[in-house]
């Protein structure tokens, strides 16, 4: 179980390809916005892409960023996860990333887009909080939620780990199963 953060900074963490498509732009956007009202937050970039070289650029002049790069030994990037407070997916398209997956089991509370597969499993205010698509202001005013609303934190990062334990048991139907409803496809048409 993760130790209560109380006057440590809140950590947010982004994991993935850098680039457009996960909507990386929008997350440096709201970085901007989100310290203008948070002093005591610290954003860790994990993954490489096209943008990387971009991103590092603009972060230069942004307060608050780690961009880290590409990590690929398993034990660090689970610490990564581990040490976060918050995880920030703002997708533009998707099936479901693992990364959803590995947030969840690591207790984080998680501000996604409900885009592509997400939808079949991820739900607002119940085990995340959903993002609109290309819209840094929505990525702001969730962080600020869940630093402002802990009660809701602990809700929905409880509920997130009831989710992934139920699907990984057996005790929910699978994600298969839970993707195919979501975009439509009933049982009989497989």
């Amino acid at each position: 179980m993760k130790k209560e953060n109380k006057n440590e900074k809140i950590n947010c963490l982004f994991v993935g390809r850098v680039e457009y498509a996960k909507g990386i732009y929008e997350l440096i956007e709201a970085i901007k916005l989100i310290n203008k009202k948070h002093l005591n937050i610290e954003f860790n970039i994990v993954g490489g892409g096209d943008a990387f070289e971009e991103i590092e650029e603009l972060s230069k002049s942004i307060p608050n960023i780690n961009l880290l790069g590409q990590i690929a030994n398993k034990e660090e990037l689970l610490l990564k996860y581990r040490d976060a407070d918050i995880f920030i997916l703002p997708t533009h398209f998707e099936g479901f990333p693992r990364v959803l997956y590995e947030a969840m089991m690591s207790r984080v509370a998680v501000i996604t887009t409900i885009v592509g597969g997400i939808g079949g499993i991820m739900k607002n205010n119940h085990n995340c909080l959903s993002i609109d698509v290309l819209n840094p202001q929505s990525i702001e005013k969730a962080v600020s939620k869940l630093i402002n609303e802990k009660e809701m934190k602990n809700s929905i990062i409880n509920q997130a780990t009831k989710d992934i334990q139920q699907l990984f048991n057996g005790k929910r139907k699978k994600h298969l199963y839970l993707l195919l409803e979501h975009i439509g496809v009933s049982n009989e048409s497989k």
